[in-house]
């Protein structure tokens, strides 16, 4: 199964198991039988059952979570490896630097498009950035982009925002006002926003087809 999947797996039973602990807590206060200590006690076995069974699925999603990261990671450092230890490549590079001191007349876009080819490569774009003519910030715009730790960053504010809304149920049980919070609508917009990503999460899908 897909971290996409997972995760939407995740929310749909935590918006599931947040109605099931909000009638179970209306039902403990509703006892009779129970007076303030009793409720309390069934309030602090909810929690504690709750935490139980939450805890390893938060422990797996870290884990997978983790695990995307460090691939990433690997094919980021392996592209890199590749690239400039590249002959023809380096040898492009070497070309581009003589000539863009230069290039001061040069249309931006078909700049920017040449350029595009030493993206992710830190080194190459810190060489063009001072080889391009002037300091100005008007060539910002055509500076070969770094996109390296993008996806890693993307699946890990995902992944803490699931994390939270399942925290965030945990902290309400027993709340008898916890209806009236913006929980479900939270994990409802999370939800929506997990659609828009590719399978592992690092990236919106639209993008990762592109």
């Amino acid at each position: 199964m897909s971290y996409k999947q997972t995760l939407k797996n995740t929310l749909e039973m935590l918006l599931h198991s947040y109605e099931k602990e909000i009638a179970s807590t209306e039902s403990i206060y509703s006892d009779p039988e129970l007076n303030e200590k009793g409720i309390a006690s069934r309030i602090a076995q909810n929690k504690e059952r709750f935490q139980n069974h939450w805890s390893q699925i938060t422990k797996d999603i870290n884990e997978m979570a983790t695990t995307i990261s460090e691939t990433a990671t690997a094919a980021e450092n392996k592209a890199l490896s590749e690239k400039v230890g590249n002959i023809e490549y380096s040898s492009l590079l070497a070309s581009t630097l003589s000539t863009l001191p230069y290039m001061a007349e040069a249309d931006k876009e078909v700049l920017k498009q040449r350029l595009s080819v030493f993206n992710d490569d830190p080194i190459a774009i810190s060489a063009i950035k001072q080889a391009l003519p002037g300091k100005g910030l008007e060539w910002n715009s055509v500076l070969p982009i770094d996109t390296r730790g993008s996806k890693q960053e993307t699946v890990s504010k995902i992944t803490k925002t699931v994390l939270t809304h399942i925290s965030n149920v945990y902290d309400e049980l027993g709340n008898r006002k916890a209806r009236h919070t913006m929980i479900p609508a939270g994990i409802q917009s999370t939800l929506a926003y997990i659609s828009t990503l590719n399978n592992d999460c690092t990236a919106c899908a639209e993008a990762a087809d592109e």
